[in-house]
């Protein structure tokens, strides 16, 4: 069976593996001072009369309208 080895695997490869594993490094360096952002807070719907916060039960998924005239 013969193996095939695609992109940056490949022998003779413009890469060499060391500046492969600089790259890798180097990404790895940067996502990680990165933190975790927080994703914004949805205002949900208020209740008009008290201003609490309403419960969604369901959702009805609104049905063509027919042809007019």
């Amino acid at each position: 069976m013969k193996i095939r080895h695609y992109g940056f695997l490949n022998p003779s490869s413009a890469l060499p593996i060391e500046k492969i594993r600089e790259l890798i490094s180097f990404i790895h360096d940067i996502i990680s001072l990165f933190t975790e952002i927080p994703e914004p807070a949805i205002p949900g719907i208020k209740c008009s009369h008290c201003g609490h916060d309403l419960k969604s039960i369901f959702f009805v998924k609104p049905e063509p309208r027919g042809k007019p005239g």
